[in-house]
């Protein structure tokens, strides 16, 4: 997932954008405009530390998967709550009608099979 995201952004910056940053900000507070009617070019910034977070996570796994693994609830709640808005917002807030469809059912997915959500609590 995350190398999809990398290739995402890189291909973005390539083609739409030609490396140029400020195009980039100018265009995601475009749209950000056109959606709610505020004009933030900060929130690439945003999906900068996102995508930072992400890798971070992913090494984290790679390096000590044990210690990834025995991460607390209340940790990979956090995470979770904070990758579920972010593809929340690009694979439906920010997504085309037809695209928000298959947006909607890949979030959904995900949040089916997340631990956090598949975890019961055991009452005494």
């Amino acid at each position: 997932g995350i190398a999809l995201a990398v290739l995402h952004v890189v291909l973005a910056f390539e083609f739409v954008y030609a490396w140029d940053h400020r195009a980039a900000v100018a265009a995601t507070a475009q749209q950000t405009a056109d959606l709610v009617g505020w004009g933030w070019g900060g929130s690439i910034y945003v999906n900068y530390i996102f995508l930072a977070l992400w890798l971070a996570d992913v090494c984290w796994w790679w390096m000590a998967p044990a210690s990834h693994a025995g991460r607390s609830v209340g940790f990979e709640t956090a995470r979770l709550a904070l990758f579920t808005f972010m593809f929340f917002n690009g694979a439906v807030v920010f997504a085309t009608a037809v695209t928000r469809v298959i947006g909607i059912a890949a979030v959904t997915a995900v949040l089916m099979g997340s631990p956090v959500l598949r975890r019961q609590t055991v009452v005494a």
